[in-house]
């Protein structure tokens, strides 16, 4: 018997998730041929159906082979979210699911429409109440402005483009993340709007590269996904396409042909 603590119990945990999830076939979306309809880390598991009907059968297939094995779907902190406004209602041990516009996985905001502004304005007050925590630094002259600059990559920017690998960005998003690291720079030189210090000159005294352009060079991981063989699930997803085309009034620009256009 392996106990929680013991070394072995997330390996384990791990095996018996994987075997569970694998009893369920026959649901999920088909993406060139092959099922997808669960992406799980460790104990966290997101289901994949395109009907209302199809993911509460296998919300419930799922439970009635976790319970064999010893394992239950924790329906308190379980949420349900519809990539539509419509009303979608799941029931797991009688208890009703609780449907959310909105969830937070691997610590990244997912939206039901693929909005990524308000996941943009979390990560920028974040991001600004570890700034403002290191104003001393800032002010202080005892620090060279390179080791000031490597401390704001290290614990401001990283924080700010955590999982922005799948942002999709527009104008108006891009001057708003550039706007906010100009205001870092500033407070890195000490200079005050009453300055009247242009952008570009604090871009040539810092060296500081634009934010936009680091959120391109990052976006090259894909590169090593489109270079995997045609049968790996990543590559397939990828070039994916939805059954019945997008549907009207939704937004041209997509995060593939963000990536098309920089790679």
């Amino acid at each position: 018997m392996v106990k929680q603590g013991c070394g072995l119990y997330p390996f384990q945990f791990v095996l018996v998730t994987d075997y569970v999830l694998r009893r369920a076939s026959g649901f999920g979306e088909k993406v060139s041929g092959q099922q997808l309809k669960d992406l799980d880390f460790t104990d966290d598991v997101v289901l994949l159906e395109e009907v209302k009907q199809g993911l509460q059968l296998l919300l419930e297939t799922i439970s009635d082979k976790a319970e064999k094995v010893g394992l239950i779907v924790k329906v308190g902190t379980s949420k349900s979210m519809a990539t539509s406004s419509s009303l979608l209602i799941l029931k797991c041990n009688i208890k009703t699911i609780e449907q959310v516009q909105e969830f937070k996985y691997l610590g990244s905001w997912i939206e039901y429409d693929g909005g990524i502004v308000n996941k943009i304005k979390r990560r920028i007050a974040q991001a600004t109440s570890v700034l403002n925590k290191l104003k001393p630094v800032w002010r202080s002259k005892k620090y060279s402005l390179r080791l000031k600059l490597r401390l704001l990559n290290r614990s401001v920017t990283s924080i700010l483009l955590y999982a922005s690998e799948c942002w999709k960005l527009n104008v108006q998003l891009e001057k708003r993340t550039l706007a906010f690291e100009n205001v870092c720079l500033g407070k890195i030189l000490n200079i005050s709007w009453q300055d009247r210090v242009t952008k570009v000159v604090v871009r040539r005294r810092t060296g500081q590269p634009p934010l936009t352009d680091i959120l391109k060079q990052r976006r090259n991981y894909l590169v090593h996904v489109l270079q995997m063989s045609r049968d790996r699930l990543l590559n397939n997803v990828y070039g994916w396409q939805p059954k019945d085309g997008r549907k009207r009034g939704r937004p041209k620009h997509t995060l593939r042909r963000l990536y098309d256009r920089d790679l």
